[in-house]
C-alpha cells in the first residue's frame, strides 16, 4: 500500500515542529561556582577597589566592585543559550569615578532634595547643591563614590557577596551615624526550572544622631537612611 507524499510531508514536519517549541538549552555548569575576589583598581590615595564575581551552577555571573557597591557585569543566557551582558557596566575604575551612568547604590538620599537643604528636629541642615539649587544622589561624594567594605557570606540561596558602609555623622552635612549593609545574591531556581536571577537586599542600622557624649546617645527615625539601589 502506498503512502500519499502529502502524509509523509506532515509527518517529517511534525518532529520540527516539536523541536522549534522545545526549550533553549541550560548552559552547562562551570568548573567554578560561588564567589571570586580579584582587584579591580586603586583610588589616588592607595585605596584598593575589589572586585567579587558570584558564579552559579549554571553559568550565570555577576560582577560586583566595593566601589559604590555597583554591579558591573550580568551575564546571562538567550534562548539559544549564548551568554551576553545585560547591564550598562565599564572595566575600568576611572570611568565610574568619572559619574558613569552605573548600576550603584545611591545616598544617603536617592533623587534630589529640593533646595539642597532640610529641616529635622527643628534644625535646619543645609547641604551641597550638585543639581542646580538641589542636591542629588547624597551630595558631592554620594554612597556611589566612597569605596565599601565587602565579605562573601555562605548562603543557601546561592552565591553571595555583602557590602557594608559606615556613613558618620556629619558626613556631607547630614546627621547622625548611618549604618548600611547592601546583599547581592546569585540565585537559581531548581522549582521553577529557571537558570537564575540576581537580587539586591538592604539594611539600615538605625539612624543614632550623637550628644554629649559617646555613652549618651539620642535614636531618630532613620528618615535620611534610605539610600536606593538603581
Amino acid at each position: 500500500m502506498r503512502t500519499p507524499l502529502r502524509l509523509l510531508l506532515g509527518l517529517l514536519l511534525i518532529p520540527a515542529l516539536f523541536a522549534a517549541d522545545a526549550p533553549a538549552p541550560v548552559p552547562a555548569a562551570p568548573a567554578a561556582t560561588g564567589v571570586q575576589k580579584s582587584t579591580f583598581g586603586q583610588l589616588a590615595n592607595g585605596t584598593a577597589v575589589e572586585l567579587y564575581t558570584l558564579t552559579n551552577r549554571h553559568g550565570l555571573t555577576a560582577k560586583v566592585i566595593t566601589f559604590g557597591a555597583t554591579v558591573t557585569e550580568l551575564n546571562v543566557p538567550d534562548r539559544d543559550g549564548k551568554f551576553t551582558g545585560v547591564v550598562l557596566g565599564s572595566p575600568t575604575l576611572a570611568a565610574y569615578q568619572r559619574n558613569f551612568q552605573a548600576a550603584s547604590v545611591m545616598g544617603r538620599v536617592a533623587n534630589r532634595i529640593a533646595g539642597a537643604h532640610f529641616t529635622l528636629d527643628g534644625h535646619d541642615y543645609a547641604l551641597f547643591a550638585n543639581d542646580g539649587l538641589n542636591q542629588l544622589h547624597g551630595g558631592r561624594i554620594g554612597f556611589n563614590k566612597v569605596v565599601w567594605q565587602a565579605t562573601a557570606p555562605a548562603s543557601k540561596d546561592g552565591a553571595a557577596v555583602q557590602l557594608t558602609y559606615v556613613s558618620k555623622d556629619g558626613e556631607e552635612n547630614y546627621p547622625g551615624n548611618l549604618t548600611v549593609n547592601v546583599t547581592y545574591t546569585l540565585r537559581w531556581s531548581p522549582e521553577t526550572g529557571q537558570v537564575g536571577s540576581l537580587t539586591q537586599s538592604q539594611h539600615n542600622d538605625p539612624y543614632v544622631k550623637e550628644t554629649t557624649s559617646a555613652q549618651s546617645r539620642s535614636e531618630s527615625p532613620g528618615r535620611l537612611g534610605s539610600p536606593e539601589g538603581h
